[in-house]
């Protein structure tokens, strides 16, 4: 487990067993699935608004990028059912 998700990490480096909140490492893997979708997201909008495309419900896609990343920055409830909700479709 690598975990560099929050500043309880020891030394300010990261966890690399078992959290020292606790947190789990198939947990952590979640959250960092989460974010590796949130970020392929991100660079596919940036690629399209470059190319001139308009994103349809582009108000909508921002809030989904912002309220799932929120999710995996401010999580204190390790909840592995909580990422997998988070790790679903754009069309929620």
């Amino acid at each position: 487990m690598k975990c560099f998700q929050c500043a309880q990490t020891k030394k300010q480096d990261h966890c690399n067993i078992t959290g020292v909140c606790g947190k789990q490492p198939e947990t952590a893997a979640l959250q960092d699935y989460v974010l590796w979708q949130i970020k392929g997201l991100g660079q596919l909008a940036h690629r399209l608004t470059k190319a001139g495309i308009e994103i349809p419900n582009r108000y909508q896609f921002d809030h989904y990028l912002a309220v799932k990343t929120f999710a995996t920055l401010t999580n204190v409830d390790f909840s592995d059912d909580r990422f997998h909700t988070a790790a679903i479709k754009l069309t929620e």
